[in-house]
């Protein structure tokens, strides 16, 4: 495990692509380990996604709603899909001011006969009608306003997500990130805006990483390690990847 001071708060990055299905893909299993990680410390949830699987972001959402510190959600440069609402649960939604999100109706690939397609399309009904209550009690807006919104594929900037209620504030300092997308869920999309993907797209875990000093190795000089921070930190990363543990200690 590599040791590094990370201050007092987590920082889970979910950057990428929602469910095992997809390559790399970020799961309820690994978000929950890294907020059962944090051990309820305040938690800041970067989120650049563009969705996924439904039920794994359901799971990442009741998570968020269990977990007993506070919990703050980033939004990156684009939360999508089921990546729009596993994070309404938070505290707090950030949106930075070039992101965007977008919420649209469940969709699945389904095989079978007239009675099983039928079993789909109830079961589907009743995924956008959760997630309508979802998203409706975020915003306060009716339930079906919310239906209406979820049919036509509604893409919201940082303003018209703050103004409806599905985020909290505008996060002016936030550097700009170009939306993370598997191919495979955007081609479903109907009304992305053109410049969705454009923008500088920086690394902010490997740049948070370079500034951190390494506590567990022996290339510290004993002024490094004697002016170092009594308190153990730690730092949660959900990466495409898996998890990555950080924590700084003096031991």
């Amino acid at each position: 495990m590599r040791i590094y001071n990370s201050g007092d708060r987590v920082k889970v990055y979910m950057y990428g692509d929602i469910g095992d299905s997809y390559a790399d893909g970020l799961t309820a299993a690994e978000f929950a380990k890294a907020l059962d990680e944090a051990g309820g410390k305040p938690v800041d949830i970067h989120v650049n996604s563009g969705g996924g699987d439904v039920f794994e972001a359901h799971a990442m959402h009741t998570a968020i709603l269990a977990y007993q510190g506070e919990t703050v959600v980033h939004i990156d440069g684009i939360a999508a899909s089921a990546a729009s609402y596993f994070g309404l649960g938070a505290d707090i939604i950030a949106i930075a001011p070039h992101a965007m999100m977008m919420i649209h109706k469940a969709s699945m690939l389904t095989y079978g006969n007239a009675d099983e397609l039928r079993g789909s399309a109830e079961l589907l009904e009743a995924l956008d009608n959760t997630l309508a209550s979802i998203y409706a009690k975020k915003t306060g807006l009716k339930p079906q306003t919310v239906l209406d919104m979820l049919k036509a594929e509604t893409w919201l900037t940082a303003e018209d997500a703050v103004a409806l209620g599905f985020a909290d504030e505008i996060d002016e300092g936030a550097a700009k990130v170009a939306a993370k997308v598997d191919g495979r869920i955007s081609a479903r999309w109907v009304n992305a805006p053109e410049d969705i993907y454009e923008g500088a797209e920086p690394d902010p875990i490997a740049d948070e990483q370079a500034d951190m000093p390494v506590a567990d190795t022996d290339t510290a000089t004993p002024d490094e390690v004697e002016d170092a921070s009594e308190e153990p930190h730690e730092r949660v990363v959900v990466l495409s990847s898996g998890v990555a543990r950080f924590t700084d200690s003096n031991d």
